[in-house]
């Protein structure tokens, strides 16, 4: 998925859109002794912002301030959390728990930035996949037959073991023609090696990019303006070119697309068609290549351990991270520079610069928010970086959100073999998966460790992936949906004193899929969830919006797929001297590798050439930048 990085990275350009909405007069800030000043702001502590603090902090010796509106949590969708009942405490992931390419070290942009900055990985657990189980008609299914049913498999890594899987349950034709697609895809200079060709790490947000590229020039020239335009289009060219090649068993072909549709859906909350060719390759090496494997960590929920490491260390160093900061607002100088921002009503300054790890959607709040230090201010500059602001939002469509159900359950008997700690339930496979609620993601970490729950109990978290319509949910907000821009403001849901009744019927009906996809697991789950001493607790949208600060309650952004250009945002893409982006609304994209790579590309933006220079020809002598 790399090389696709510096290819947008040279190829995008920030666009514009008409004036809509002229700021009012602002203030002028005056310094005093009180105000607080650190080299960087951090203004968000999500996967990304913390990346890119932790990177500043230890490799680059920058004093860094990571400013968190959550109340207690740290690390955005990426945090953990407790809920407890009269059995005791019971410990969930927030967001993903399903990980690759982090149990040694690898191309995965997280698993190189912690080597880099000294940090210990949590020892992992490696296993070999998870079961998928879909309904559907026969046809639409890939198996011969008439009617409807269900069909059950286990995706397995590491090379040969799924291609047998695959003929056992769809046949040998299917099995055949997934690995001619997976060998095209994984050989030599084929698209995987391709897409680790340039490690993110070497990748800035400037004009000095190609110095820090040197040593990947050779990766660059060998993937040619032809492969880059192929890693950076939509996955379902590459997937059709492939297919028309030649005559293929049409149920191999049904089994084939929907394998990728799925797995495409689940790295980016679309389906081939909106999902970028680079990462889909690089997941395809990090699951099917001989000895890949997927992780998790021997003790605590997925991410949480990696959160609790990055924290360590950024505080290991000095620096510093704070909760319940309402971030409204930029502090610019009088030569249009970023200096700082201001937050519950204190001014944080910064001497190199501000990063910014917050969706689109809350730029030109924030813009039209700015303040200045000193001297006239100057509403043209500002008036022309807000119309780019808010002509970047109709460019980006935004992911569906989610329902959760968390469950702390007395451990149910079920047959050993038939309980992974990762299942994907496809309601209706007639349908595109992507339709609303028809997958079902489920964890249950308490398989590798059994402390995230009482003795005796087990942890669920299953939830609908990235297909739930925020606007069902619109009227239980305060404000009229339309008018938001994304920005969490506090407790702004009416449930609290108004139409009650509604919001829990819609949470009761919107939330039975969830409970539909567990019974594929434990049959009498709903009988059993009777009893006082298993614990439930359901989520909807407005609860994924509010706890994981997602605009819209979103999974996150997403690209029309009428360009091979994909318009993500860059590190500099709003214009403003001193001030970066990083996050998934940020180039390379959501996902975990993404955000990973988008944090280090924005704190290597930060400082100097030469110093970043320095630290790639580090990692290059210790062999984490291959």
């Amino acid at each position: 998925m790399n090389v696709s990085y510096i290819l947008l990275l040279l190829a995008l350009l920030p666009s514009t859109s008409p004036f809509h909405l002229f700021p009012p007069p602002r203030p002028v800030l005056n310094l005093h002794s009180s105000q607080k000043k650190f080299d960087c702001v951090i203004v968000g502590s999500g996967l990304g912002g913390l990346t890119a603090a932790a990177t500043l902090q230890r490799l680059y010796g920058r004093d860094c301030v990571v400013l968190e509106q959550h109340e207690d949590a740290i690390g955005g969708v990426a945090h953990s959390f407790t809920l407890k009942n009269s059995a005791g405490p019971f410990q969930f992931d927030a967001g993903p728990s399903l990980l690759t390419g982090l149990s040694r070290p690898s191309y995965n942009p997280l698993r190189q930035i912690f080597d880099l900055l000294s940090l210990p990985m949590p020892p992992m657990i490696e296993y070999d996949g998870w079961k998928v189980q879909s309904k559907g008609e026969m046809k639409d299914l890939g198996l011969e037959g008439e009617g409807e049913g269900w069909v059950e498999f286990e995706v397995k890594t590491g090379g040969g073991g799924f291609g047998e899987e695959i003929e056992r349950v769809f046949g040998r034709e299917a099995m055949k023609l997934f690995t001619e697609f997976t060998d095209l895809i994984l050989e030599k200079n084929g698209l995987y090696e391709s897409s680790c060709g340039v490690p993110p790490f070497v990748l800035r947000g400037d004009k000095y990019a190609a110095i820090t590229l040197t040593r990947s020039l050779p990766s660059l020239l060998k993937i040619g303006p032809k492969g880059g335009k192929i890693l950076t289009s939509s996955f379902d060219k590459f997937y059709d070119s492939f297919i028309s090649k030649s005559d293929r068993n049409p149920l191999a072909e049904t089994f084939l697309r929907n394998y990728f549709n799925y797995l495409s859906f689940a790295l980016s909350g679309y389906t081939m068609e909106r999902t970028q060719t680079a990462p889909v390759a690089y997941m395809i090496g990090d699951l099917h290549l001989p000895g890949s494997s997927v992780n998790f960590p021997e003790k605590g929920t997925a991410l949480g351990g990696i959160i609790d490491v990055l924290v360590s260390g950024i505080k290991e160093k000095g620096g510093t991270i704070s909760n319940s900061e309402n971030v409204k607002s930029l502090i610019l100088n009088s030569s249009n520079k970023c200096i700082g921002v201001r937050s519950n009503d204190k001014d944080i300054f910064a001497r190199d610069g501000v990063v910014l790890n917050v969706g689109i959607w809350s730029l030109p709040g924030i813009l039209r928010e700015t303040l200045r230090i000193g001297g006239e201010f100057d509403e043209g500059f500002l008036r022309e970086r807000i119309e780019h602001a808010e002509g970047l939002i109709p460019e980006t469509s935004k992911s569906g959100s989610f329902m959760h159900l968390y469950l702390g359950l007395k451990k149910l008997p079920t047959d050993p073999s038939n309980l992974h700690c990762h299942h994907s339930i496809i309601l209706n496979q007639s349908l595109p998966i992507s339709s609303p609620q028809n997958m079902v993601i489920i964890s249950i970490p308490t398989i590798f460790d059994p402390t995230l729950a009482p003795e005796g109990y087990h942890v669920l978290h299953a939830y609908t992936a990235a297909s739930e319509d925020f606007g069902d949910w619109e009227e239980f907000l305060k404000y009229d949906l339309e008018k938001e821009d994304g920005e969490f403001e506090g407790n702004c849901y009416k449930r609290d004193y108004e139409d009650m009744e509604g919001y829990k019927k819609l949470k009761e009906d919107k939330s039975q899929v969830l409970f539909d996809a567990v019974e594929r697991i434990f049959p009498d789950i709903r009988s059993r969830l009777n009893s006082p001493e298993n614990l439930i607790s359901i989520g909807t949208p407005l609860t994924h919006r509010r706890f994981n600060r997602r605009g819209f309650g979103a999974y996150g952004p997403g690209v029309d797929s009428d360009s091979d250009t994909w318009k993500l945002l860059q590190t500099k893409a709003l214009g403003i001297e001193n001030l970066y982006m990083c996050g998934d609304c940020c180039f390379p994209g959501i996902g975990i590798p993404g955000v990973s790579a988008s944090g280090c590309i924005a704190a290597n933006t930060v400082v100097g050439v030469r110093e970043h220079g320095r630290e790639v020809k580090r990692g290059r002598k210790m062999g984490i930048l291959q």
